[in-house]
Formats: C-alpha cells, structure tokens, sequence
C-alpha cells in the first residue's frame, strides 16, 4: 500500500468518524431540549425560516424576547440582593442564575436576563439557548428563523 492510498484510507474514516460525531451530538441537543417543558420547546422551534447570513441571531432575538415573558422577576430583597434596586428571575430555560459574589439569585431583570439569553456583554449564553441554536443551525444551515411581524 502506497503513502497516498494509506493517507486516504485514513481520511475516509476520520471523515466517517467526525460525521458520526456530529450526528450524535445533534442527538444530544435534542435530548436536552425534550426535558424542556413543552411551551418552552415550542417556543425555541416556532418561527418562519428566512434566508440570511445572520448565523441564528434573529433567531436568537425574537427566542429571547419571547423566553423573557416566562421569567417570573421578583424583587431584588427576595432574591438575596440588598443593594439593587431591579428586579431579578432565574433563567426560564436553564433555571441557573448569574455567577456572582455577593450570593445575589437570579440574574438582573430584564436586561441581565436577556444578556445571559444572548450571551452578550459579559454574560455567559444560557447552555440551553446554546444547544438550541446550534441545533435550529443545524437543521436548516442556509436559514435563520426570523421574528415574526
């Protein structure tokens, strides 16, 4: 067996092996996300696609927005925040809350809620959201969903 041939023997089944992965992984994510409840999962799957480049994020956007209206803010004092003034909730979609040190629960509502959601700012993106994207990226890679009008 020549050098080359054994190279593209070898590239075959990496190739195989890489795309076995993959399948698997997409299988996880959609474990995670079936022990969901079942509003939550509608939500993260409902939406028109629509040609775009965007990578999910108007996707992403309208999820996020919609993930806020589930999120059950209450006061900071009850949240074990005696310095802030906003309300705060625990992830809708993950049920985590921000990494602090002052044991505050929750994260800041809306805006430190919608970070996590997004990942933005400084803010971890809420693994479930993650998982999510990916997903919907994955089953349809030319398209995003897009908001609704």
């Amino acid at each position: 067996m020549t050098l080359h041939v054994a190279l593209a023997d070898k590239s075959a089944r990496l190739e195989a092996e890489n795309g076995a992965l993959r399948r698997e992984i997409s299988d996880l994510r959609e474990i995670v996300l079936s022990l969901m409840p079942s509003k939550l999962q509608a939500l993260l799957f409902d939406g028109t696609p629509q040609e775009s480049d965007g990578a999910g994020r108007d996707w992403a956007s309208f999820v996020a927005d919609e993930v806020l209206k589930h999120a059950r803010p209450r006061p900071a004092r009850d949240m074990n925040d005696f310095g802030g003034l906003s309300d705060r909730a625990l992830c809708p979609l993950c049920g985590r809350s921000s990494l602090n040190f002052y044991g505050e629960h929750g994260f800041a509502y809306p805006q430190g809620l919608l970070n996590h959601l997004l990942g933005t700012s400084t803010a971890q993106e809420c693994e479930i959201m993650e998982a999510a994207r990916k997903l919907a990226v994955e089953r349809r890679p030319s398209f995003l969903f897009a908001r609704r009008a």
